[in-house]
């Protein structure tokens, strides 16, 4: 994972910043429609009812934890945030993501 995140990361420093849009989970999951219409805005596009309210409908008939909630722990794969923070600095620094591993 570690690879495909410093990828990532070389991609965007060869062509720029301009060409990508950057959407955090955390945000869509606290405020899927909100988040979507501020993607609509940064790209120009009009966000109309028709589409607010479609995203609200998905949103509505597929809750997160529609099949139970799911709770992983870095412990259970034999990881640590000790063990893995380091290795994805430069990724988690860069976007600012908030860490979510137990």
């Amino acid at each position: 994972q570690v690879q495909h995140a410093n990828r990532i990361m070389d991609f965007r420093d060869k062509f720029g910043e301009d060409k990508i849009i950057d959407v955090h989970y955390a945000d869509l999951m606290r405020d899927p429609v909100g988040t979507t219409k501020a993607l609509y805005a940064t790209l120009g596009d009009e966000f109309t009812p028709e589409a607010e309210a479609g995203i609200q409908r998905w949103v509505d008939d597929n809750p997160q934890d529609k099949f139970g909630v799911h709770e992983y722990k870095l412990a259970q794969f034999g990881l640590s945030k000790e063990a893995l923070e380091p290795q994805f600095e430069r990724y988690l620094s860069r976007y600012d993501v908030e860490p979510e591993g137990k």
